[in-house]
């Protein structure tokens, strides 16, 4: 069967109406029209159901989003970095400290302050007066949380300064006074008045001698592990005070620092050595008779002093003799060693200052220039005049003691310091005059 053309006006090939029974268009059955537009209409109503089904989708994913989100990010302000200028206080006047800044850790600026001070990290107890209220009481800086505290105000301050004359207002210049409080605990002691006065640290040394006092020696003694009695010097009780009054020790137990097993075994070998060369310089017999002794004792058993026994070959040791009449030393007796020589005389002894300066004129010692000659105030302000008085000295004790004077010694000068008395003793002592 042929397929059915529509004509122009209407009507098929056939001769059929349009509209008629014989072919459908549209949604109704028996309607042969076909409406463009309508159909149009249809699609346009799905699509708009589809999209807005896909907006309510989108608006319930970004309400999803945004609760576990935030939209707006927080941004933290930075403070811009300040320079803050201090003074801290050297052999009572002060000295400019600079290259501080609001971004400097605390640790830093301990280091810094130490450095100009000329002491160790450990021995600093500072405060400081604010800027701009000269007559307060000074603020404690001993902690991170206090730093952060001096920190914020420098920078309230400057900020304060600035918003002056609508933006444009100036900041002063200023600087921060840094406090020893130690030095000043001690200035209002001496200032109520009383000749007694003391310290915390003159407190703090005579509740050590009272705690440790000893019948037998008199005075402050410690007993160590061994059962062995250590009698205190001056200076460990002066090093023990200090401690006990920064809190790093207490008057019960010796600290750690005084290294009293060391100290004990020096005092105790320098003890037997001197006891041992007294005995050997009591001896009255003179020495050209000790050195006649062998040929004195050949003769009393009667036979030539050159000539030994025929059982007898050289090398001949010579013979102990018994006779009271004639004394051999103990020195010449076999398997008997002679004692060390005596200690140095102290008029032979050089003394500190001129030591410490030979060690900077020294090509060898001095050739780093460690410069020992600053310590010279130090060794006699705390009593060290000889160079002997550095026998019983160790290097901890040498690295503490200057907290006392406010002196900065390495652990590396403080051994060289141990080290070179020893060598520099040991000939001195060889060259003492003879006595005979």
């Amino acid at each position: 069967m042929p397929p059915v053309v529509p004509s122009m006006d209407g009507a098929d090939v056939d001769g059929n109406a349009a509209g008629s029974d014989s072919e459908t268009f549209g949604d109704n059955p028996g309607d042969g029209s076909y409406d463009p537009d309508e159909l149009n209409e249809e699609e346009e109503d799905q699509g708009d159901d589809i999209s807005g089904s896909e907006d309510d989708i989108d608006e319930e994913l970004d309400e999803a989003v945004a609760r576990v989100i935030p939209t707006a990010i927080p941004t933290v302000k930075i403070p811009p970095k300040v320079n803050i200028k201090f003074e801290v206080p050297y052999k009572n006047r002060t000295r400019n400290l600079t290259g501080i800044t609001s971004r400097t850790e605390f640790d830093d600026f301990l280091v810094a302050v130490a450095g100009r001070m000329k002491t160790c990290v450990g021995a600093l107890n500072i405060g400081y007066i604010p800027w701009y209220n000269k007559a307060r009481t000074p603020k404690l800086l001993e902690d991170d949380e206090s730093w952060d505290s001096l920190v914020g105000d420098v920078q309230q301050y400057i900020k304060s300064c600035q918003s002056k004359n609508r933006g444009k207002g100036t900041v002063p210049l200023f600087s921060i006074l840094i406090v020893d409080m130690d030095k000043l605990q001690e200035a209002k002691a001496k200032g109520k008045g009383s000749k007694g006065a003391k310290s915390k640290k003159d407190d703090s040394d005579d509740e050590i001698e009272k705690q440790h006092h000893c019948s037998e020696y008199k005075a402050a003694c410690f007993v160590l592990n061994n059962g062995e009695h250590h009698g205190s010097l001056h200076m460990e009780l002066a090093t023990w005070a200090l401690l006990a009054s920064r809190h790093q020790a207490t008057i019960d137990e010796p600290p750690k620092q005084l290294g009293l097993e060391v100290s004990h075994a020096r005092q105790k070998k320098a003890k037997n050595h001197q006891a041992d060369t007294a005995a050997y310089s009591n001896d009255s017999t003179p020495r050209w008779v000790q050195a006649l002794a062998p040929v004195l004792g050949a003769l009393l058993n009667n036979r030539p002093p050159t000539a030994p026994p025929e059982w007898q070959q050289y090398p001949m040791i010579p013979p102990v003799v018994n006779d009271p009449r004639v004394h051999v030393p103990h020195s010449m007796q076999p398997g008997v060693k002679r004692p060390a020589e005596d200690a140095p005389a102290p008029e032979m002894c050089p003394d500190i200052a001129t030591w410490l300066m030979s060690l900077d004129s020294d090509p060898i010692r001095g050739r780093m220039n460690l410069n020992f000659s600053q310590y010279r105030e130090f060794f006699l302000e705390n009593g060290f005049f000889k160079l002997s008085d550095l026998a019983n000295v160790s290097t901890d004790q040498l690295r503490v003691l200057p907290a006392l004077g406010g002196v900065l010694m390495s652990f590396g000068i403080a051994n060289r310091l141990i080290t070179y008395p020893t060598e520099d003793l040991t000939p001195v002592s060889n060259k003492r005059p003879r006595v005979d």
